[in-house]
């Protein structure tokens, strides 16, 4: 993949199950110097689906099953393309390793030409036969879905630089926290205004070594915090935050209901769209392919299209990408031939991206984005959205902000402060307001998703504190207005940091 990498480094998506024969580490290193092999013949001939097949095998043998899925469906479609361009294209012959064509209108030898396009076409459907078995076997509900299981891991080859955050990244941040805006609203936030002026002297900024040094990635300088840089007041507004990572369901392109079983979703006949999106980017058509769920694969595409757009060399470059944070634990979970990786490709070739040629969008990056927007957006059942301010924005159970997004707008997320905080201290957010009024041990059962861990906030320590003292007693306290002060580690870098 990009880079070599040692076997210590690896860990499968697929996990060991009782009866698999685990590999020595010898084989892992023939393994992982087969598949750094097998990349760089693809980067020499990246539309010869025998390579793309190869790797794919490879990849399943390392226990990748989302990626011998892309890479043996991307076999697929260049087979399957080949096979029909030979029998639509009767006076051109197929190039050696098949990335071009050669006009042959008077072949010298016609009979060992049409020999040499049979053998071209029984080699073809033997790889695409091939390619077409690695998929379903890496699709743990083949035949029933066209969908696999994985355990989420971040992948060994990625570079540092897309593994960490860096200073240059922090005053991108701190740069658009001081042209946010900013204004009072009342407690019900029904007076918040949705354009203010932008104040020069922001209330907010983010800091490295949120609980301490020690604590988190690099030593805690990867985990990020959004503190006070100056006295807020009770009730002012401190972010309101405008995204461009967003999606929706609804009737899409052909007007039709009927992919969204219940209800109208969203109404707006632009939407997936902006308005100054060029016709050719059009979205809603992912809208019609993938139904219900299209609103948070659609966030997905608005990422690749920001860096396609913004002209970053590799999507994990982005600012808006690279901010983000996935939370690897170790439960599995299911991925979509069609939504992670068919309808990935088909949107990036729409956008006039090689995904053959180009390996800055491999199939490893679909995985790795999608990791961390499922870290990081909010939803509602018509939306989603990834907001790149509130997504660094840390967890307690008795926050000292709030948010809010008004039913018309759910690209803007509005913050308020709830308490009086001073000047250095960090600012939190509840991940799930829902959940204030619930016990102890719900909140931490609803919250472990995200941290990977039990909630050490200043009131679930308190909560546990107390039980410990009186047992058999259930305790249930409701925020106390806390400044946010934390014990331990306890962050949105599981969620949204």
């Amino acid at each position: 993949m990009d880079q070599p990498f040692d076997a210590s480094n690896w860990v499968p998506a697929r996990p060991w199950r009782p009866g698999d024969e685990q590999h020595s580490e010898a084989q892992v290193n023939g393994l992982i110097k087969s598949l750094n092999k097998q990349t760089e013949i693809i980067k020499q001939f990246p539309y010869d689906p025998r390579s793309w097949c190869e790797r794919s095998e490879i990849l399943a043998r390392l226990r990748y099953p989302e990626l011998a899925a892309g890479d043996g469906f991307k076999a697929v479609t260049l087979a399957r393309k080949l096979l029909v361009d030979l029998e639509q294209r009767p006076g051109f012959r197929l190039g050696q390793r098949m990335g071009f064509w050669m006009e042959d209108a008077e072949p010298v030898d016609a009979v060992y030409v049409e020999m040499e396009r049979d053998d071209q076409e029984i080699h073809l459907a033997s790889v695409q036969r091939a390619a077409d078995k690695v998929v379903t076997d890496n699709l743990y509900y083949f035949p029933n879905s066209h969908k696999g299981r994985m355990i989420a891991k971040e992948y060994p080859w990625m570079k540092e630089e897309h593994r960490m955050r860096s200073d240059e990244l922090l005053r991108t941040i701190n740069l658009e926290l001081a042209v946010s805006k900013d204004d009072r609203v009342d407690e019900k936030f029904e007076s918040a205004p949705i354009h203010s002026p932008c104040p020069i002297d922001s209330p907010c900024i983010v800091q490295r070594y949120a609980f301490g040094h020690g604590v988190g990635a690099r030593e805690g300088a990867d985990l990020l915090g959004v503190f006070a840089a100056r006295d807020i007041r009770r009730g002012e507004t401190i972010l309101v935050d405008t995204t461009r990572t967003w999606g929706c369901n609804g009737p899409g392109s052909d007007g039709t209901l009927a992919n969204l079983y219940v209800g109208l979703g969203c109404l707006d006949e632009l939407h997936p769209n902006s308005a100054n999106d060029s016709t050719d980017h059009d979205m809603r058509w992912i809208r019609d392919r993938c139904g219900k769920s299209s609103a948070e694969i659609i966030t997905r595409c608005k990422f690749f299209f920001a860096s396609i757009i913004d002209g970053a060399e590799h999507p994990l470059d982005h600012t808006l990408a690279v901010r983000l944070t996935p939370n690897y634990g170790e439960v599995s979970a299911d991925f979509s031939l069609e939504d992670d990786i068919a309808v990935i490709n088909d949107f990036l070739q729409q956008m006039g991206i090689d995904i053959f040629a180009n390996p800055n969008y491999d199939t490893w990056t679909y995985f790795t984005i999608k990791a961390r927007v499922d870290n990081n957006f909010c939803s509602d059942p018509n939306t989603a959205a990834v907001h790149q301010l509130f997504s660094l924005f840390n967890h307690s159970c008795e926050p000292n902000v709030s948010w809010f997004r008004r039913d018309e707008d759910h690209t803007t997320m509005h913050m308020v402060t709830t308490q009086d905080v001073s000047k250095g201290e960090q600012l939190f957010v509840c991940y799930d307001g829902f959940m204030d009024e619930k016990p102890l041990n719900e909140r931490r059962d609803r919250f472990w998703q995200w941290i990977n861990g039990p909630c050490q906030c200043t009131r679930c320590v308190r909560e546990e504190a107390a039980a410990q003292d009186h047992p058999g007693r259930s305790f249930d306290s409701s925020s106390t207005g806390s400044t946010g002060d934390w014990v331990g580690e306890q962050h949105l870098d599981a969620k949204r940091d």
